[in-house]
């Protein structure tokens, strides 16, 4: 089964669970769209999926797990721990020092700033006399990136 099809499936347990009518969504979505998304014909954003999660009283990635459970042949821990190695895994790899510097004061970091910041890194490097393959080896950056900023 679809992953699309898990979450229409996930979606519909959910509201029978609940009690709810497709119309009891209303704030999130219109009836049309909860049954195209239940039909499995219609996917949603992240955005919606959160206000359609929130309407039935569920965070959304609790929807998502469902949705996983639904699509494939694993139990909810299951998917549980597979997320959660998944987690242990990005933390290894440095990815939470990653996804904190994507964040600042609430918002996402431009990517302007990011590129700034790289072409001062690249910059200093040519003035230590670093050549472009050196630089872009310290940096840990493409070679084209450091040419096209060695000018710069």
């Amino acid at each position: 089964m679809s992953k699309r099809a898990g979450l229409a499936a996930a979606l519909r347990a959910v509201r029978a669970n609940k009690g709810l009518a497709q119309s009891d969504l209303g704030g999130a979505a219109d009836r049309k769209f909860i049954y195209r998304i239940e039909q499995g014909k219609s996917d949603m954003t992240v955005g919606k999926l959160d206000e359609i999660a929130a309407a039935v009283g569920m965070n959304a990635i609790t929807l998502m797990v469902l949705g996983a459970v639904s699509s494939s042949d694993q139990t909810a821990v299951e998917v549980l721990q597979a997320v959660q190695a998944e987690l242990d895994a990005f933390e290894a790899a440095g990815g939470f020092d990653a996804l904190a510097r994507q964040v600042e004061d609430g918002a996402i970091v431009s990517r302007e700033h990011e590129r700034q910041k790289r072409s001062e890194a690249v910059q200093a490097c040519k003035s230590s006399g670093m050549t472009q393959r050196e630089a872009a080896q310290h940096l840990n950056i493409a070679k084209s990136t450091v040419a096209d900023l060695w000018n710069s």
